[in-house]
């Protein structure tokens, strides 16, 4: 307040107490700093975002809104201000909304590459995998070098069944970062997934996990590498490990059970399968699983009953 006292029209000392306000998480006083400033400066920018920014952290999404969307397409604010616009919508539930205001951003702005994926992911979430990946293209012929386009293309090329421009959209990210962990690990579990190239698939997978070694995904798929290659044994403790790092991942825990089953272990088995289901959300995994399910208990059942009689016959 001494500060504010001493220079009430100096605007760079008054954006400064409002962002201590900020700071100390005084939002309400913040804003009405910030809302005092914009009345005498209503073409602040800089004040408009800290505004829309206080507003979405009160949960005032409407407010926020309506702040953020003033801000010009050529101001250094517009591309977070456009991304946090659009999120926002998307949580109100207006999607519609939501695709208008990222497609209005990149018409303005086209040199941002985090309008693209955010659109893409819209259009992916409605499983409009077609559009999302046309969104993608137009942007790699803008941004040709761009690690995050080029692999959440690859990623979508993989959905549409397109496994080989999948594979490239990888490997022409690894020309140009040869440490890109998913990159590596996305060909290598494909390989996998397919039974070809195990030997270099399990190369590039522990080129991955020296980059990431607590990372769920790949070491799973070193686990199963060795698996489909029939070294059971070596697996399990890798499937274990990315099980316990990855305890919510339904194709996980199916790996883990595969080699439990593998190796006569079947109570692991099928405890692991039964986790497997729960957390599984495709309905094709699921059926999946409990197929494996049924299998295994049938096992257990007629694996009981021949004790039984091995007992009674004794």
């Amino acid at each position: 307040e001494m500060i504010r006292a001493a220079d009430p029209n100096d605007l760079n000392v008054r954006v400064k107490l409002g962002l201590v306000r900020m700071e100390m998480k005084e939002y309400p006083k913040a804003i009405e700093i910030f809302e005092e400033i914009l009345e005498k400066n209503p073409g602040s920018e800089r004040v408009l975002y800290y505004l829309g920014s206080l507003y979405e952290e009160m949960g005032d999404y409407e407010n926020a809104i309506a702040h953020l969307k003033k801000i010009d397409h050529e101001s250094q604010f517009f591309e977070d201000s456009a991304l946090h616009v659009t999120f926002l919508l998307k949580k109100l539930q207006r999607r519609k909304e939501a695709k208008a205001m990222i497609s209005e951003a990149i018409e303005k702005a086209p040199n941002y590459a985090a309008f693209y994926i955010f659109n893409a992911s819209l259009k992916e979430e409605e499983e409009d995998i077609d559009g999302a990946v046309e969104t993608l293209e137009k942007a790699k012929k803008r941004f040709p070098d761009h690690e995050k386009i080029r692999y959440y293309l690859g990623s979508l090329y993989d959905r549409q069944g397109e496994t080989k421009k999948s594979i490239q959209e990888m490997e022409a990210i690894l020309e140009t970062n040869p440490k890109h962990a998913d990159a590596l690990n996305y060909i290598a579990y494909t390989w996998t997934v397919q039974g070809t190239h195990l030997e270099k698939a399990e190369e590039y997978i522990r080129r991955a996990m020296k980059i990431r070694p607590k990372n769920g995904y790949i070491v799973d798929s070193l686990g199963w590498n060795l698996f489909v290659r029939g070294k059971v044994k070596e697996a399990i403790p890798y499937l274990e490990k990315a099980a316990n790092l990855k305890p919510n991942e339904a194709t996980i825990l199916d790996h883990l059970a595969d080699a439990y089953l593998k190796a006569n272990l079947q109570n692991k088995a099928l405890v692991q399968y039964r986790k497997a289901f729960e957390v599984a959300q495709d309905e094709k995994l699921k059926d999946k699983i409990q197929k494996k399910i049924r299998t295994v208990e049938t096992r257990i059942a007629n694996q009981v009953k021949e004790d039984q009689r091995s007992v009674a016959g004794d």
